[in-house]
Order: C-alpha cells, then sequence, then structure tokens
C-alpha cells in the first residue's frame, strides 16, 4: 500500500482533526499552537511514502503532535532564557511538561490493554510483591511472572507500535524496560 489518494486524504484529516487538535491543544495550552502542530504533524503523514503500511494511524499522528509540543515547548523555553533567566521553577514546569506528555502516552497505551493487564502492571509499578498481585486478580501467585512478562510485551508492542518500525521519527524512543525498573 502507498500514499492515500486525495478524496481518502481529506476524509483521513476531517476524522481526526478534531481529536489531534483537541490533543495538541491540552498539551500546549495555547490555540494557534496547537493549529501550528495539527498542521505540521498532518504535513509529516502526508510526506510519508508508507501510510498503508502504518498500522494505527492515530498513534502515529498523537506520538508526532506530542514530540512537535515537546520541541514547542524546549524552544519557547529556549527563547525565554535568552530574554530573561529562568528560575528554577521555570525549568521544573517544562519537565513536568515533558512528564506529563509521556504519562499521557503511558496511560493510552494502558487503556488499550486488558483489565488484567492494566492491574499486573500498575501494582508491578506501584512496587506490589507477586503474592499481593496474585491476591488481588484470584490467581495462582507462580503465574503472576508469566502473565506480567505477557503483559509487558502487550504493553512494549503497543508503545512502540508497528508504525515505529516503519518511521525514523519515531526511532528516539525510551526502551520500555525502564518501566518495569529493569
Amino acid at each position: 500500500m502507498g500514499r492515500l489518494n486525495q478524496d481518502q486524504a481529506l476524509e483521513f484529516y476531517n476524522q481526526e482533526y478534531p481529536a489531534l487538535y483537541r490533543y495538541a491543544l491540552y498539551l500546549c495550552s495555547q490555540r494557534e499552537t496547537a493549529e501550528e502542530i495539527c498542521q505540521e504533524t498532518f504535513l509529516r503523514w502526508f510526506r510519508l511514502d508508507n501510510q498503508g503500511e502504518i498500522e494505527y494511524p492515530r498513534a502515529w499522528l498523537k506520538k508526532v503532535a506530542g514530540r512537535l509540543a515537546i520541541n514547542y515547548g524546549r524552544r519557547h523555553t529556549l527563547i525565554a532564557s535568552h530574554e530573561i533567566l529562568q528560575d528554577p521553577e521555570t525549568i521544573s514546569r517544562e519537565n513536568n511538561t515533558e512528564q506529563q506528555i509521556e504519562r499521557l502516552e503511558v496511560e493510552d497505551i494502558l487503556s488499550r490493554l486488558s483489565w488484567r493487564d492494566q492491574i499486573l502492571l500498575k501494582m508491578k509499578m506501584a512496587g506490589e510483591s507477586y503474592q499481593s498481585i496474585a491476591e488481588a486478580l484470584d490467581i495462582a501467585p507462580g503465574s503472576v511472572g508469566t502473565l506480567l512478562a505477557r503483559a509487558m510485551t502487550k504493553f512494549r508492542e503497543e508503545y512502540m507500535g508497528k508504525e515505529g518500525e516503519h518511521n525514523h521519527e519515531m526511532s528516539g524512543r525510551r526502551k520500555t524496560s525502564t518501566i518495569s525498573g529493569t
């Protein structure tokens, strides 16, 4: 599969733009900036040669928009730092924005997993023991490790996404093994 034809492209844009705009607006809190982020995201999408190979286009759009929002925040902070000296509170807010975007991406991916996988991963991240996880889910303690490994694999596949294999723009992602603390 290749590129979308003009009618398909227009339909795709009209279908995906509202959700992407709301996401971008949430990330940057400025209408003009959100519009620019959406515009740049769609430009990058329509320039792709392998659009048909991307299994989850909405996820691709959100990843690109999230990265553009981070870049915008960095650029904005850099410009502001040349105008005035930054206080530690400002730097902390910038780091919190990046963490918030990352948290939103993780929450979005978790929402696509089964209820059991979500609980497994959340309890593991909260530092719960295998025994307490087993009790909460009413499963054998010996099966927690296997189920957790499967849940991590599903999470990693969703996080990296098949489109990440096709597009070098997403190649800078952190490995999800850091999520499990290993």
